[in-house]
């Protein structure tokens, strides 16, 4: 929204609630502490999201025929992404779903910065019929990451891109001076602080025995109950303090994304990834020749291999080539963008 605002364009955020067809739960803990901080976290992404330039009431059914009757005449472009909105298994979506644009939109489709990791070939062949069909549809395609690209192009004919997240475009950098500000708040003292993101006990357990004289060790997104939790931070206090901290370790894409746009050492852990080929932490890694900062926990030894990457690797760091590399990637989209705005 707010690059394509700096473009002149007019834009707004269509006020679409994702409810699955088995109804909404949060994955509750059994550690009572844990559960206060997720509430917590959860009414705080709803007050921020009310900041969006949100379409008027919303639409809180997953029936793409009600969601074309909410959007027909109101846009000239519709763009969906990015994130795993076009996942094809694991996830409580049908495919095609709501994000995939199918039907007389009254508009012209887009897709940016996609990420799906599913292969489209145990789909039945009805379904991948379908999705051949939407995409034709479609003005521009593009994927954040290389096996989700390579999967939707055996579905057109048309140039699948490859587009950086929509994280490095954004102008939303952190602070180091605000971060700081809010460690110390937070009871943070030591002058180093490792910063972790994920569920990562047993890692944190090791450092804690290993650095925790020198270093305050804090979770950013996930109860630890080895780390000083700071999980009440709203989206830009994360961000402030990944730019304030020495280090992080990172089981999530957005908190890797966010080191490599502020400088600061990472490691990326990959959780799930049983092909790590096909993860978009790696792929991202990889492209821009970071892929000694990843490893899976299928490593053995990821615990000691990470903490002696730590104390090889905790030094200053610039990712400044990189980010512009990513922001390169966009610029098919904007073109294709800007074509249509003169049609």
């Amino acid at each position: 929204v707010e690059v394509l605002k700096n473009l002149g364009h007019e834009v707004s955020v269509i006020n679409f609630n994702n409810i699955s067809p088995r109804g909404y739960s949060i994955a509750w803990s059994k550690r009572p502490l844990a559960n206060f901080h997720l509430v917590k976290r959860y009414r705080m992404f709803n007050g921020l999201q009310e900041k969006l330039p949100l379409t008027e009431n919303a639409v809180d059914s997953g029936d793409m025929d009600e969601f074309a009757r909410y959007v027909k005449g109101k846009f000239d472009v519709i763009v969906t992404g990015s994130d795993e909105v076009w996942r094809a298994f694991g996830g409580f979506r049908d495919t095609p779903n709501i994000y995939w644009l199918s039907g007389d939109l009254g508009a012209k489709k887009m897709a940016y910065a996609i990420s799906s990791r599913s292969d489209f070939s145990r789909l039945a062949p009805e379904k991948q019929e379908a999705l051949r069909e939407i995409l034709k549809e479609y003005e521009f395609i593009s994927l954040r990451d290389s096996f989700s690209q390579e999967q939707v192009q055996t579905l057109t004919e048309k140039k699948v891109h490859l587009c950086c997240d929509p994280t490095f475009l954004s102008s939303v950098k952190g602070d180091p001076r605000r971060g700081r500000e809010i460690l110390k708040k937070n009871g943070v003292k030591k002058k180093t602080v490792i910063a972790v993101m994920g569920k990562e006990y047993a890692l944190v357990k090791e450092l804690k025995k290993k650095f925790g004289k020198e270093a305050d060790i804090v979770s950013l997104y996930d109860y630890n109950p080895h780390a000083k939790n700071l999980l009440g931070l709203d989206p830009f206090q994360w961000v402030d303090v990944i730019s304030a901290v020495d280090f992080m370790f990172t089981n999530y894409f957005h908190g890797m994304c966010f080191c490599i746009k502020n400088n600061t050492p990472f490691l990326a852990i990959d959780r799930r990834e049983k092909i790590k080929e096909r993860g978009k932490m790696y792929d991202l890694l990889n492209t821009e020749g970071l892929i000694d900062r990843f490893m899976t926990r299928n490593d053995a030894d990821y615990i000691e291999k990470a903490i002696r990457f730590y104390s090889e690797n905790k030094e200053e760091a610039d990712f400044t080539c990189a980010v512009a590399h990513l922001k390169e990637t966009a610029e098919p989209f904007f073109a294709a963008l800007e074509k249509l705005a003169q049609e």
